[in-house]
């Protein structure tokens, strides 16, 4: 009897496995594989966006989208690390601001060299991170607290050290603004065609402007003027 029973444990596992259903099939390896879901999200996205309009794959809008998500997947690499230690930190996009401030304000107007400004900045976000590292380890506060807290901290000294002000690029070193620096790939559209993409797709192909002679002395005149979005545009990015 006792010899029989695991055969007969694993004949009933087998044939619990036989009744699975595909969905179940599919759940099982999702939860075994979680990378996979966004994974497919993704590739899902990619290909309807590209269906939709065949310029999704066109080098210009590929810059683009990489522009975008650039600076929010950097920031999310160190997030992965949070979270794969059950951890969640909501001050990162305050910290990144507060530390890029730092290297824009110290380069800019306070004229230390470049490498100095960037290590300035890079202290800056490292005291940030131990002051987080801090709360939860040593204070033992819950993470989501602790870090929505210092979140509301690094804007307000943010605020306060730049005094509500931004620092234009041309008043930076070079060694401070080489990563945003265009690299030509394919015919892409310039700064303000791009811009007027965005108030082409947010108002239905047209946008408010005010020609040469136009009555710009209130915002209600403003308002008044509409204009057409040129069809040579609208084929090009809208």
């Amino acid at each position: 009897m006792t010899q029989t029973a695991p055969t007969s444990a694993l004949d009933l596992a087998a044939e619990f496995l036989d009744r699975r259903t595909p969905v179940d099939r599919i759940r099982g390896v999702l939860h075994r594989y979680p990378a996979i879901s966004p994974a497919v999200v993704l590739v899902v996205a990619v290909i309807v966006f590209g269906v939709i309009n065949p310029r999704f794959f066109a080098a210009a809008n590929l810059s683009l989208v990489l522009d975008q998500v650039s600076v929010v997947g950097t920031v999310a690499i160190a997030q992965t690390l949070i979270i794969l230690t059950a951890g969640i930190d909501l001050s990162v996009g305050a910290l990144m601001i507060g530390s890029s401030m730092v290297m824009a304000q110290t380069a800019a107007n306070n004229g230390l060299p470049a490498p100095i400004a960037l290590l300035m900045g890079l202290i800056a976000a490292l005291a940030a991170g131990a002051l987080n590292g801090v709360l939860v380890t040593q204070a033992k506060l819950p993470p989501f607290i602790a870090t929505l807290g210092t979140f509301n901290v690094f804007i307000a000294l943010t605020l306060l050290y730049s005094g509500g002000q931004t620092v234009r690029k041309a008043d930076m070193p070079e060694l401070l603004t080489w990563t945003a620096t265009a690299l030509p790939i394919g015919e892409s559209a310039s700064p303000s065609e791009w811009s007027s993409c965005w108030r082409c797709m947010g108002s239905s192909h047209t946008f408010s402007a005010a020609p040469h002679g136009a009555d710009t002395s209130t915002p209600s005149a403003m308002m008044k003027t509409r204009l057409v979005w040129p069809a040579s545009h609208r084929s090009r990015c809208c």
